[in-house]
């Protein structure tokens, strides 16, 4: 696999000359991310821009162009659904809008194949379909949204994480499934790799097929739905839509965090990390009481249980509780070389449900105990109490097995969450979605296996806090994460009595 194709010899253009500063592209450039197009975030003007690149760089190949444009198809549409022509678009019924635009789509990549480089007005004629292409394309992820928007109780991916990049917020609930993060997916399966993100084309590649492969099962299964009927409710379709969903947030998670990994675009000012990590310490503080993990007492007596463990919790609060996969990938008080520990944690709580997440906090302040003693502690402690261990053949056995999904990474993250607030984050009932294909007693080891790979790696790196140069300013931090967080705790107590 290769990173870049050059069809003509010249140097393949890249992200700098599509670049605001360029002033070649000022004058000439085709598209600009920042006149022509409206990116709802940051990162999502570096889609824009690959965007951007392969139009530019295909201009004189629109055969390969229309190819790179990889969507699902039927050889032959039953009779049954051609009838759909009869149903005009409406947004009530958008199984007319999906079937309407996917015609439209293949009509336009037909077109664009045979449009030949030396006929008349040929660069206006090739945009004016790349355009239609792409805009086709969006219309079919609106209608896949609009379907998908009736079963709210069903939608349990979140795009939380959204809302740490710069502008994010605008986009929490628009653009839910963006056409420039499926053009992503598009140049990866096509062979290119994205610019400025050619170390993990393969990882990306392998996400981009799982995405491919869930959108063409929806798509089959969409085309047979219109067999027999259009209208909703689209109850029998939540199976297929959920893959769809959990799969896209995964592809689309992974490459914010790869651009962040790249670029470190972040909300947070450099000068007010270490405000916002102590605010992020008080949430945890009142997070770990009223769940039961601290009695207000210890709070009040600065336990040296709360001293050690606030700094874990507080990590695991951030990336999981908070769905800030950012914020520690930068984090001064860390070295270069953990970037790369805390890129695979952030992975890994991809595959960790609520149950699981509640055994890793455990750990965290308590440590990880044997069987006996795990149930002393369930016997007399209202808190989770872990798993008893497994036997050593079946734990290598799905080792083994759980090393390939963290590749792949096949399960879907925490749950939906329509606006975060401190109070409701901590409400968030629902877990991952885990494998069918797995019982419950294995996906509970696997679990298990995760969680304790997890514990060991929060600790090495966290607990350096407490030993290197910045554990002065730790404890001065701590001071104030302990005021602040029992006024807040008292504050809730108040509350809760007058009502």
């Amino acid at each position: 696999m290769y990173s870049h194709r050059n069809f003509n010899g010249n140097t393949l253009i890249t992200l700098d000359s599509v670049s605001s500063n360029n002033n070649e592209n000022k004058i000439n450039g085709p598209l600009r991310a920042t006149k022509r197009h409206k990116p709802v975030n940051y990162i999502q003007e570096l889609f824009i821009r690959n965007f951007e690149i392969q139009c530019r760089t295909h201009l004189s190949y629109p055969e390969v162009f229309s190819k790179l444009f990889i969507f699902p198809s039927l050889t032959t549409i039953p009779n049954e659904v051609k009838k759909v022509h009869a149903q005009t678009t409406n947004k009530k019924i958008p199984l007319s809008i999906f079937y309407h635009s996917d015609r439209y789509l293949k009509k336009c990549l037909l077109k664009l194949r045979k449009l030949q480089p030396n006929q008349q007005n040929y660069e206006k004629l090739y945009t004016k379909l790349t355009k239609k292409i792409f805009k086709t394309q969006k219309s079919i992820f609106y209608a896949i949204y609009l379907i998908y928007r009736q079963m709210r109780e069903y939608n349990t991916h979140s795009r939380n994480y959204r809302l740490w990049i710069p502008g994010g917020e605008r986009c929490l609930h628009k653009n839910y499934y963006s056409g420039y993060v499926f053009f992503a997916a598009q140049t990866l399966l096509y062979g290119f790799a994205l610019p400025r993100l050619e170390d993990y084309t393969i990882e990306l590649q392998n996400r981009a097929l799982d995405l491919y492969s869930s959108l063409n099962t929806l798509y089959q299964v969409l085309y047979q739905r219109m067999t027999f009927n259009l209208e909703p409710p689209y109850t029998d379709l939540v199976p297929y839509l959920c893959d769809f969903d959990k799969f896209w947030l995964l592809f689309e998670k992974r490459l914010y965090t790869c651009y962040h990994n790249i670029f470190h675009i972040n909300k947070i000012k450099s000068s007010q990390i270490v405000k916002v990590f102590q605010s992020f310490m008080t949430k945890t503080l009142v997070y770990a009481v009223k769940k039961n993990y601290f009695t207000m007492d210890m709070a009040y007596e600065y336990d040296p249980l709360i001293m050690i463990s606030l700094p874990r919790l507080t990590f695991v609060y951030v990336i999981y509780h908070l769905c800030n996969p950012f914020f520690f990938s930068n984090f001064p008080w860390f070295s270069k070389e953990r970037y790369a520990s805390i890129d695979k944690i952030n992975q890994t709580f991809n595959l960790l449900n609520k149950k699981s997440v509640e055994k890793l906090e455990y750990y965290l302040i308590y440590g990880i105990s044997t069987p006996t003693h795990l149930k002393h502690i369930h016997s007399s402690s209202s808190m989770l109490s872990p798993d008893t261990l497994i036997n050593s053949h079946e734990s290598k056995l799905l080792i083994n097995q759980n090393e390939t999904m963290l590749e792949n990474e096949i399960k879907s993250p925490k749950t939906d969450v329509e606006e975060w607030s401190d109070e409701e984050e901590e409400d968030d009932d629902e877990g991952n979605i885990s494998s069918s294909s797995l019982s419950s007693s294995e996906n509970e080891i696997i679990g298990d296996i995760l969680v304790k790979k997890v514990f060991k790696s929060v600790c090495s790196i966290v607990d350096e806090f407490q030993s290197n140069e910045v554990a002065k300013l730790l404890n001065t931090i701590m001071k104030g994460v302990f005021i602040k967080g029992i006024a807040k705790l008292e504050a809730l107590k108040e509350l809760e009595e007058e009502k």
